[in-house]
């Protein structure tokens, strides 16, 4: 940073910047001090994860109770200090509606409408997945889409509609019966037996959901996802031994505050065309107070029931002034015993899984390392690259509750 302004990385860079453009260094002096710019947009952006964990009650470790007027209050005066302190002398004046509202009116939609806590748009969303379909066959103009996606999606209903009431009446017609009734009601059929065990196999077919069978698979199988090698020997089975297993489970979440909220502990090794691992909490021993945190490889099922086989993470330092540990997020590493030739895995009973959390790459801990453009370390990476990995408790994680 110099007084004139900050040193751009290339000419592409000043290209993109409008003609006229002044950008005030001394509001940002003020606020920010010398601080370089990069490391002021993510204070900025630490700050911002605070701020919403108050307003929504879904980010980080927080779960509160019902919003108090005082707690609307004091969440009104910090969204104040939030846009006048961090975004305007960092970004400069924004002319929104949404920062105008976030600066002037947060405490008056608490009082109107609560905290969001238990907000849930889910519902409705899932309806727009029958419609999505149609927009394919419109004619994408902004201005005339939308009358024609309602339209067919509207009509595709009205046809199902009648086609099931068409099918309801044509199985009614092939059930005819003569009026007589079985000693609990029920009347007779007067069809031949053998077409009624046809019908009635296909009304079962029909109506019956398709049950929900747990997979078994070879525990050896199993070992070969990323870092579970020493999987047969952990849970005292040989790698040809099959074991039930699930991609995914629903458990109760506690929070520190002690509330809950259902999560779900997904642990997929083939998702829409990647692996899906969840990061978790977890008690080591049963009646431990002690928490630890780890990443979920596997799920499987045995005599005492579920079990999360998961790979191990140990708190690491962070610097004395960043912004991310100042606010309370964890900064982590893969853990490794001395003893062993990977990194460390551990079966966890599913009652000690406290809950779901999510961390991310320390991309600046990674840059300094190897330079900016490198990917982080893969699941499958050589082992040196992994242990070198560092990892931030992600703040912005939402939480469905």
């Amino acid at each position: 940073m110099f007084d004139e302004g900050y040193d751009a990385d290339d000419d592409d860079v000043v290209a993109e910047v409008r003609k006229g453009f002044k950008y005030d260094w001394n509001a940002n002096r003020a606020a920010f001090g010398d601080m370089p710019v990069h490391r002021a947009v993510k204070t900025m952006f630490a700050q911002y994860a605070v701020l919403y964990s108050r307003i929504a009650g879904q980010a980080t470790s927080s779960l509160p109770l019902t919003m108090a007027m005082n707690e609307g209050a004091d969440i009104g005066a910090q969204a104040t200090l939030f846009i006048n302190e961090l975004v305007t002398p960092l970004l400069g004046q924004i002319n929104s509606t949404k920062v105008h509202r976030l600066l002037s009116h947060v405490c008056e939609c608490v009082k109107l409408h609560g905290n969001l806590k238990n907000g849930n748009t889910g519902m409705n969303e899932t309806l727009h997945k029958a419609d999505k379909v149609y927009f394919l066959r419109t004619n994408k103009d902004p201005k005339k889409f939308t009358f024609q996606l309602v339209r067919q999606a509207q009509g595709a209903r009205a046809v199902l509609t009648k086609l099931d009431a068409a099918d309801k009446d044509r199985a009614d017609m092939l059930c005819e019966h003569d009026g007589s009734e079985r000693a609990d009601g029920r009347p007779i059929c007067s069809l031949p037996r053998a077409h009624r065990r046809r019908r009635s196999a296909r009304a079962v077919r029909r109506l019956k959901k398709k049950p929900y069978h747990l997979k078994y698979v070879p525990v050896g199988e199993s070992a070969q996802r990323p870092g579970l090698t020493r999987l047969p020997e952990l849970v005292g089975l040989h790698a040809n031994d099959k074991v039930r297993t699930v991609s995914r489970v629903a458990i109760y979440g506690v929070f520190e505050c002690g509330g809950q909220a259902k999560q779900l502990l997904r642990c997929a090794e083939e998702f829409k065309g990647s692996s899906w691992y969840e990061s978790v909490v977890y008690k080591p021993l049963a009646n431990s107070g002690q928490r630890c945190v780890g990443e979920v490889r596997a799920l499987i099922r045995q005599e005492t029931g579920y079990s999360a086989v998961t790979m191990e993470m140990a708190p690491v330092g962070a610097e004395d002034d960043c912004t991310r540990a100042a606010r309370g997020c964890q900064r982590v590493r893969w853990k490794m015993w001395a003893a062993e030739a990977d990194c460390a895995i551990r079966v966890v009973p599913l009652e000690q899984v406290v809950r779901v959390v999510h961390f991310v790459p320390d991309v600046s801990d990674l840059a300094a390392r190897r330079g900016f453009g490198v990917a982080p370390a893969p699941r499958d990476a050589p082992l040196q690259d992994r242990l070198d990995m560092r990892y931030w408790l992600n703040a912005f994680y939402p939480w469905d509750v």
